[in-house]
């Protein structure tokens, strides 16, 4: 958990590199201003757009929310995407030593999501980690728990139609494209707003880019 004056994750979780002028200082410091008496922030998820490669063309499309809060890492949300690659989607695919998530924390990340889907593909989706209901709601503001509680409900039809294509798709590489998360702001043991933040690739390390605060309704 972060505390207040503090501008760090925990570990330095996702975030390999930083840079100014656009830096977390920066970026936390317009989003305690969003949050005044806040007494800490807890990073809860990611979302993951990751592509599945077969040589240098793009044979597939997953799209995962992970629960970051607990002990270990585990899936909110996991779905494959329908649809038509791009012809020149080698061209989303850089050499493995400029790849951000080649090594490191990062590399950790991709590493875990290689394993889960492996698993789900061979043993089915009952191997697929899922977050409980009481853990993702944990970090929600109240008025958000009917519509995301409704969603929990669907998600395992989801997983079922992601094993099914990826034991229908070979591939031998996964890249992750993008990063979204978010983290819950607390006070006094209540959830009052989120953080959400994007991060991005650059020189083969990862920074913050971007953060964007939101007030849960009183």
């Amino acid at each position: 958990m972060l505390q207040p004056g503090r501008t760090e994750f925990p570990g330095g979780l996702l975030v390999k590199r930083r840079r100014q002028p656009q830096g977390v200082d920066q970026l936390f410091a317009e989003a305690r201003g969003a949050f005044p008496g806040a007494d800490g922030v807890v990073v809860s998820t990611a979302r993951v757009q990751a592509f599945l490669f077969r040589g240098a063309d793009a044979v597939g499309r997953v799209d995962l929310t992970l629960e970051l809060s607990g002990e270990k890492p585990s899936l909110v949300f996991a779905g494959w995407v329908p649809g038509q690659y791009p012809p020149d989607s080698d061209s989303l695919l850089p050499p493995r030593e400029t790849d951000p998530f080649a090594t490191g924390v990062p590399g950790h990340l991709r590493v875990w999501l290689e394993g889960v889907l492996a698993a789900g593909k061979a043993r089915g989706a009952s191997a697929v980690p899922l977050a409980s209901e009481s853990r993702v709601l944990a970090n929600l503001p109240t008025v958000a728990h009917a519509s995301v509680r409704g969603a929990l409900q669907r998600r395992h039809a989801a997983v079922e139609n992601l094993v099914g294509w990826l034991r229908a798709t070979p591939y031998d590489r996964l890249f992750i494209a993008t990063v979204e998360g978010s983290a819950a702001v607390t006070m006094q043991g209540r959830v009052v707003g989120l953080l959400r933040f994007a991060i991005e690739s650059e020189g083969g390390g990862l920074r913050l880019s971007t953060m964007k605060a939101k007030v849960a309704p009183r």
